[in-house]
């Protein structure tokens, strides 16, 4: 398998037009009370962000247009912590999308249909900040970043898939039990504490795959001591351009 190859084939299934021109409305999207109320609340933001948003019905399509108002927030709030917030919007939908789909089949109602087909999207390519903790606690949603993410992309990531046309800082994947992750360039300790799943990049720093536990990485570029360091890990596989380096 050519792993260099395929992830960028997989890159250019991104809608390119979502990159050239983003329409940014200039009227305050809805969900921005959301946010500022969250961002001034003293609970972990998890669980502040949790009890916030159950209270409120959004689409997948909020999401996207919501991150792309975010320039608009860039000078009033910390954009680098908003990723939580993005995370918990994503997986509360989710999960009402299951569970609504869960019911269907069960017979209980079965007028309609239910499009789940369509992956969750966030625009990063506008902004200055770095959205840091994107993908957090993923339980089986289809994510694509279009632009950079920051710190601990899919961290505590259960199940699901998150794509990011662009690059990462570290770690990414830090204590994933499942799923997929692919990333264009990564920063250091790809993949700490990797419990599961499968992640992919087409280059990354050092201490690749440091105290991971199961899992397996995969990296396009070929393995360079001086420039990846040791590999620290406590299990998993590692590959370096489809070559096993771990164990």
């Amino acid at each position: 398998m050519n792993l260099k190859k395929t992830i960028e084939t997989e890159y250019k299934t991104v809608d390119s037009s979502l990159t050239k021109e983003i329409p940014i409305k200039e009227e305050e999207h809805f969900l921005t009370d959301y946010l500022r109320e969250w961002n001034t609340n003293e609970l972990s933001p998890y669980i502040s962000a949790q009890k916030i948003l159950k209270k409120i019905t959004y689409t997948k399509e909020d999401i996207t247009s919501f991150s792309v108002y975010l320039s608009h927030l860039e000078n009033e709030i910390d954009l680098s912590f908003v990723g939580i917030f993005f995370s918990v919007l994503i997986n509360e939908h989710f999960k009402k999308i299951k569970n609504q789909i869960a019911t269907k089949l069960r017979g209980i109602d079965t007028k309609g249909t239910i499009n789940n087909s369509l992956p969750y999207k966030i625009i990063t390519s506008h902004l200055e900040t770095e959205i840091d903790n994107l993908g957090n606690r993923n339980n089986g949603a289809h994510v694509e970043i279009i632009g950079d993410a920051g710190y601990n992309l899919g961290a505590n990531m259960q199940d699901g898939e998150i794509v990011v046309y662009g690059n990462c800082l570290s770690p990414v994947g830090f204590f994933m039990h499942h799923g997929k992750i692919t990333v264009k360039k990564a920063g250091d300790e790809f993949g700490k504490g990797l419990q599961g799943g499968t992640l992919f990049a087409e280059e990354t720093g050092i201490l690749c795959g440091e105290k991971m536990q199961k899992g397996t990485i995969h990296i396009a570029e070929e393995y360079n001591f001086g420039k990846h360091g040791m590999l620290l890990a406590a299990g998993g596989e590692i590959y370096f351009n489809n070559k096993k380096m771990y164990p």
